[in-house]
């Protein structure tokens, strides 16, 4: 019965602890959740993958987010100055929508890159890292 008891205390806490990192976390889920979800087919871009820095603090402000694009002429196409504005309009159109707090979505970093930048770096953990 003791042990019983242990196990359902341990796993209350491991709730709790789930639930909290959701909470302190949820902008920067919104964040990558909208990144992920951006369609730029129309600009000749196609999204391969998405990060996102939250801070760890749990506050929207000042947040950096990673569009992934498979291959370099991508991710250099998409911070032309003229496409990365549009992108980013949409970006931020898709974060108030999403609810993200709009006093935020200004603060709000928008970078592009590649895999194999990132690969050339070591890595996801290496290059996001050295940011």
């Amino acid at each position: 019965m003791a042990h019983e008891n242990k196990r359902s205390r341990k796993r209350a806490r491991q709730a709790e602890a789930s639930a909290e990192a959701k909470e302190r976390f949820r902008y920067g889920l919104i964040a990558h959740q909208t990144l992920r979800a951006m369609k730029l087919e129309d600009l000749g871009l196609h999204v391969a993958d998405a990060e996102v820095l939250p801070s760890l603090d749990g506050k929207p402000d000042g947040m950096a987010g990673w569009l992934i694009f498979a291959d370099r002429e991508e991710a250099k196409m998409a911070a032309m100055p003229d496409i990365a504005s549009g992108v980013m309009s949409r970006l931020r159109k898709g974060l108030q929508a999403n609810g993200f707090p709009k006093t935020a979505v200004p603060s709000f970093a928008l970078r592009f890159t590649s895999q194999p930048e990132i690969e050339a770096a070591g890595g996801r953990f290496a290059y996001f890292r050295s940011i």
